[in-house]
């Protein structure tokens, strides 16, 4: 089955360990493709539902979602899209800000972009390539490391 709960339950863990489920589709998170923790404790994450290409007709709004755990017990409650629109993005790294913003740097096909929420409501509103000229034979290379 895939369902969470059977799935924790199948986890051997070493004494003195526990898994807790934080997120699943139910927060949004569909077919995620790499996470990242800020240091405010949010969880980053890239997914992708056009992966592994874009089929005919088909509109790419790819994203990227910031999870929080608003009540300290290790669940995520508040999801938001902090990016859409975006088209099999391939790595995420959390960019240095000063709070309230929020950035990131995002692997997108040929280009590294650098994402930021200026105005701290936690969706980005300025998008700035970086870098560009990235090979899209095989898109894993576009890794941010």
């Amino acid at each position: 089955a895939n369902d969470p709960a059977t799935e924790l339950a199948s986890f051997r863990l070493a004494e003195g360990f526990e898994a807790n489920l934080f997120a699943s589709e139910k927060d949004g998170v569909v077919k995620p493709i790499q996470i990242r923790w800020d240091t405010r404790g949010r969880l980053w994450v890239i997914q992708s539902t056009t992966y592994p290409q874009l089929q005919p007709g088909e509109t790419p709004n790819d994203k990227v979602l910031i999870l929080e755990d608003t009540d300290g017990d290790g669940k995520s409650y508040k999801t938001t899209v902090f990016a859409d629109g975006l088209m099999i993005p391939t790595a995420l790294e959390i960019a240095p800000t000063v709070q309230p913003a929020s950035a990131c740097y995002l692997g997108e096909g040929t280009k590294l972009w650098l994402l930021t929420d200026t105005d701290g409501d936690g969706k980005c509103d300025k998008r700035e390539v970086v870098l560009r000229g990235f090979g899209t034979g095989k898109t894993i290379h576009v890794g941010v490391r």
